[in-house]
């Protein structure tokens, strides 16, 4: 089709008319259908053009309309340390710290490598975290039953914390964990900073009770927890890895016998 002569103006208005598949008619302007064509839609400068009578230009095929996954709650995330965390400790008191990767653990655990990283760094931190829990569990242990001795008086709690100390320095999983790798892997300042935080402070708690019950003088108890700390540590890996022929219960006598050379005077 050819247009007429006309105008600039005009020509590009005419141009747009047929594109939108209507020509001027009789009686209407070309620049009239122009503008009923902008207030239609029809005239666009971009997207893709609507065909007369289509249903309108949208997006929606292309937008997802699933929810999006939703975030893990803090009880999920405290889960699954936890799941991390036990299958550490089991992997650690089984092979040792050398054997042990992240990989290892991460399958074993059923997550990820990237979920281990997120909650615990490295292999290293991870271990003291287990460490820590170990010695967290010792401790409460001990301090269980020692409330818990028959009678509750006099040396009877200590000395029962003592044989509680001794029955679980008899796993190997533990001696391993607690008295093997960690010197190695912390260093012994670090270990020992540890350790005498759970252990140390038992002792003294449990010797400044004997203190209270007039079994032992307040004077001597700060020097005995520092000695007893140290001897009741060696005594626990010497029982449980069998490096001693001395009976557990020869220990505790002996214990018992120190405590009650301490003990006040009587006027």
């Amino acid at each position: 089709m050819s247009l007429p002569v006309t105008t600039d103006g005009a020509l590009r208005r005419r141009k747009v008319a047929f594109r939108s598949g209507r020509a001027p008619g009789p009686g209407k302007p070309a620049a009239d259908l122009m503008v009923g064509n902008q207030f239609r839609g029809g005239f666009r400068r971009q997207g893709p053009r609507q065909r007369q009578g289509a249903s309108p230009l949208t997006y929606a095929p292309y937008v997802c309309k699933h929810d999006p996954m939703p975030r893990r709650s803090a009880a999920d995330a405290a889960v699954t340390r936890r799941t991390i965390l036990d299958t550490a400790r089991a992997t650690f008191a089984e092979g040792g710290y050398q054997a042990a990767t992240l990989d290892g653990i991460a399958v074993r655990a059923g997550v990820t490598r990237g979920a281990v990283h997120h909650h615990f760094g490295d292999k290293h931190e991870l271990f003291v975290e287990v460490f820590e829990v170990v010695e967290r569990e010792i401790n409460d242990a001990v301090v269980t039953a020692a409330l818990n001795a028959t009678p509750p008086t006099g040396l009877e709690p200590f000395k029962a914390g003592c044989r509680r100390l001794f029955e679980l320095f008899a796993r190997p999983e533990l001696r391993r964990i607690v008295l093997a790798d960690a010197p190695a892997v912390l260093g012994l300042v670090a270990w020992y900073e540890i350790d005498r935080g759970f252990g140390l402070g038992t002792i003294r708690a449990g010797l400044q009770s004997l203190a209270t019950g007039g079994a032992l003088r307040h004077e001597d108890a700060e020097a005995l927890a520092l000695l007893l700390y140290g001897a009741l540590t060696e005594a626990s890996l010497a029982l449980g890895a069998g490096l001693t022929t001395v009976e557990e219960d020869a220990i505790i006598e002996t214990v018992e016998r120190i405590l009650r050379a301490f003990a006040p005077v009587a006027r």
